[in-house]
């Protein structure tokens, strides 16, 4: 696991915290800026980091880190109430 794998997962795992902190400031526009964040940190990802050239244990692990991404991304903008492109 490569140190921008780790740091993109850690930076998944901050969502509820995220959450909680703009529920309880009242101030989603700090979902916002997470997404943003996080979104450039995937794109990092993306450019450094093949899924279907590495091998079956990386290949599973980077299917699983894109699965927690879409996610993250699904339910922010559903709770922003922003719409998801179905393709990108």
């Amino acid at each position: 696991v490569s140190d921008l794998e780790r740091g993109l997962m850690l930076r998944i795992a901050l969502f509820p915290q995220v959450l909680a902190e703009a529920r309880e400031l009242e101030a989603p526009h700090k979902i916002a800026t997470y997404l943003e964040d996080l979104a450039q940190q995937a794109n990092r990802f993306y450019e450094t980091h093949h899924v279907i050239k590495a091998d079956k244990t990386q290949q599973q692990y980077r299917q699983q880190l894109i699965s927690g991404l879409l996610q993250v991304f699904s339910n922010a903008a559903d709770i922003l109430g922003v719409g998801m492109p179905e393709k990108i």
